[in-house]
């Protein structure tokens, strides 16, 4: 009877450890597969990245960061209010602690309007991703750019071709440094003559 009831513990804390095991098990496939999506991405396939980001989600449903991915990938695949929805749902999501991934989110969902030349709306994302992060250049050109739209408005209309959108801050950086170069100009200061 001993016997009996100790395999039965036994059993029970590992069917208990097994669900924690499995957790852990699927959060490192998710991993994986995020990884993999990435990859592709960054390769240009972008169909084959929201792929992998998808069936990563199917692991890890409730992940912020692969909902920010799949946004991501369709945000170049052109599908601009699929991207804006997985974003959102990313800045509702993301740790409270963590403003820079909240405020990459706001930033993306800026960029989603700045697509449709939805003016007032990406000028208030842009705003709530400074907010979070103050020092974001980007963020600031962006603003900038949809306040001068929002002047030029009527302008604009007449217009036949449409200004691209920014890029999605997988590519931030290379435009960072782009920006740095152009902004800097040397200092002529006063001539003393």
């Amino acid at each position: 009877m001993m016997g009996v009831m100790l395999r039965l513990t036994i059993g029970l804390v590992l069917l208990g450890f097994g669900g924690l095991l499995t957790d852990s098990v699927r959060e490192i496939r998710a991993w994986w597969i995020n990884q993999s999506g990435t990859r592709a991405y960054k390769a240009g396939q972008f169909r084959d990245a929201l792929q992998a980001f998808e069936r990563a989600t199917e692991l890890m449903p409730q992940s912020p960061t692969l909902q920010f991915n799949r946004g991501t990938a369709l945000f170049a695949l052109k599908k601009i209010p699929e991207a804006r929805r997985f974003w959102q749902s990313a800045a509702r999501s993301f740790d409270q602690r963590n403003g820079a991934q909240r405020a990459a989110a706001h930033y993306n969902i800026g960029n989603t309007y700045f697509a449709e030349k939805n003016w007032r709306e990406a000028a208030e994302a842009y705003k709530r991703a400074l907010k979070l992060t103050p020092s974001d250049q980007d963020a600031k050109y962006n603003l900038e750019l949809v306040l001068r739209q929002q002047k030029q408005q009527p302008q604009t209309r007449q217009q036949t071709r449409p200004p691209l959108p920014p890029p999605p801050p997988i590519e931030r950086e290379s435009q960072q440094k782009r920006l740095r170069r152009l902004l800097i100009s040397p200092w002529h200061g006063d001539k003393d003559w």
